[in-house]
């Protein structure tokens, strides 16, 4: 059995879900093919349980009240009371583990699962447990931080220096934790991005370049300055809610879940992120649905898309002759862009099952 102790669990479909939350919903419907799996996780919704219990995976969850600033105590100590609630109660399931996944925020918690028999595996997929790692947070989250790092960082350090493999999703990260745990097994699983595959769509003289919730640290301020030097073409952004920006050559486009219709309001995705992000996976997206997207040098996202569209430099000159490129030159964009097609078979559905199955092997 596989026992995945989770921050959140949510449904790949469900409004604002993230990339991460889409990653562990699809890890787990492939793996409960072939496994018996096990989820703890608090806030799953009634529906999502319905679903989980369904097709047969054991679901330990309950309906927390999390408010800041104490929100994240009351969750961890919700999962230790989880954690010994099921080792009294459920004897022989725990006597079936054979691997335990843990992610960012309860790696630190399940040392009592621990066994000569039981993995211990972590799914990092983001900095979270990195405490001197600055990734453009916000104060509040700052403030957290200092304080997790006080009473949890050297428990998350002996959870990562004792685990049996860490999972993470991209090269880039491979490295950045190698730097920290050189002795750990860490493995790449890419998530899996199953978006048909279309044709590249032809890219007008005055293309409309778009960007997905923009903020400081996805590069907003690359956005408004290229839409400012670029009165004569229209600059779409996606968000949940609208912005108020001055230039009239921007519009707010809504948000849709569904990337087919999405896509439909642009010719041109940027990628502009100031920050490391682990993997770029809307950048796979918008080249599976023929749009070419220009990526920031930075972090998980040069993996995802041929180098021909990686901007080199976070300048706006930089971006500027990148954006022009792109509108001069169709025959070599298109080259680019099957080649970042041939990249994007890395994280094809069946390629993520494959490995995943590779990766979560149990005797």
């Amino acid at each position: 059995m596989i026992l995945f102790i989770l921050y959140e669990f949510v449904s790949s479909t469900q409004k604002g879900a993230s990339g991460g939350n889409i990653s562990n919903y699809l890890l787990i419907d492939k793996l409960r093919q072939h496994k018996k799996i096990g989820i703890i996780a608090p806030n799953i919704s009634k529906d999502l349980v319905n679903e989980l219990e369904d097709k047969g995976i054991f679901v330990v969850t309950d309906n927390l009240e999390l408010r800041p600033p104490f929100g994240g105590l009351k969750k961890r100590q919700w999962f230790k009371t989880a954690i010994d609630l099921l080792i009294r109660s459920h004897p022989k399931l725990i006597s079936e583990l054979d691997i335990v996944v843990t992610s960012n925020g309860t790696c630190d918690l399940t040392e009592k699962l621990r066994t000569n028999k039981t993995q211990f595996y972590i799914l990092c997929r983001a900095f979270e447990d990195f405490f001197d790692h600055e990734s453009h947070y916000p104060l509040q989250e700052k403030i957290r931080r200092k304080f997790k790092k006080i009473y949890a960082a050297k428990k998350i350090a002996l959870a990562y220096r004792s685990a049996d493999r860490i999972v993470t999703n991209s090269e880039f990260m491979k490295d950045f934790i190698g730097t920290y745990y050189p002795k750990v097994d860490i493995s790449v699983l890419y998530p899996p991005i199953d978006i048909p595959l279309k044709n590249l769509k032809p890219i007008p003289s005055k293309p409309r370049v778009g960007i997905i919730n923009p903020s400081a640290r996805k590069g907003e301020g690359v956005f408004l300055s290229l839409a400012h030097n670029h009165p004569e073409l229209n600059f779409v952004y996606f968000s949940q809610n609208p912005k108020k920006y001055s230039s009239k050559n921007i519009h707010y486009a809504g948000w849709c879940s569904d990337r087919d219709k999405l896509f439909t309001h642009i010719d041109i995705l940027i990628a502009p992120s100031a920050w490391t992000e682990p993997f770029g996976r809307v950048s796979v997206e918008a080249v599976r649905s023929g749009i070419p997207v220009l990526v920031s040098n930075i972090g998980g996202l040069p993996e995802t898309v041929d180098s021909s569209f990686v901007v080199t430099t976070q300048t706006i000159e930089c971006w500027e002759d990148k954006l022009s490129w792109i509108t001069s030159n169709p025959n070599e964009v298109e080259e680019a862009w099957s080649r970042s097609v041939l990249k994007s078979a890395d994280f094809e559905q069946s390629s993520h099952d494959k490995n995943a199955l590779n990766i979560f092997a149990t005797p």
